[in-house]
């Protein structure tokens, strides 16, 4: 298994931990975490642990293109694309760190200025005032955008390795 898989696998599996960890916090009563945190926790689970197995395991387990003609005495490239992958890796986490920083304190914005403020705590809405959410609005897009160059990176470094077999070619019948 490729460094690069195991990277993505171990690290999708410390994204499960937080985020089961998260959803704990989410059930204690009257802290407001529910509100603020539950799209950090839902982007915790999907991106951060579905996400990076299914691409540690893609990354592992899909064929390699292999240079048709190559030389006896060079080695052939069966991992792939390692520095695409690694750039991969690199976007999506810090898109995930960006977001689980900065969307509490988009959310608690709202929440704040909503019917719900009773329910988050103080402390909450003191830590996400106007400077901290100013700057959580302009933080969010470039996480996604971050993701997004992830993915598009990803599906262009696997697009060639998802191919059918090769047909088994039959002798020609003497006629």
């Amino acid at each position: 298994m490729p460094f690069i898989s195991r990277l993505f696998i171990k690290t999708g599996i410390i994204y499960l931990i937080l985020s089961m960890i998260l959803f704990m916090l989410m059930q204690i009563p009257g802290t407001g975490f529910s509100l603020i945190w539950r799209p950090v926790f839902y982007h915790m689970l999907m991106t951060g642990w579905i996400t990076q197995i299914i691409f540690g395991v893609a990354i592992w387990m899909f064929p390699r293109k292999l240079a048709e003609k190559h030389r006896k005495d060079q080695p052939v490239n069966t991992k792939g694309n390692l520095a695409a992958y690694n750039l991969v890796y690199l976007l999506l986490n810090i898109g995930l760190l960006l977001r689980w920083i900065f969307e509490p304190m988009v959310d608690s914005g709202i929440t704040v200025t909503g019917a719900t403020s009773t329910q988050i705590s103080g402390a909450i809405t003191q830590f996400y005032e106007q400077p901290f959410r100013s700057l959580a609005v302009l933080m969010i897009p470039l996480s996604g955008t971050l993701q997004l160059l992830a993915f598009i990176i990803f599906s262009r470094e696997m697009w060639p390795r998802v191919r059918g077999k090769r047909p088994v070619s039959t002798p020609k019948k003497p006629s």
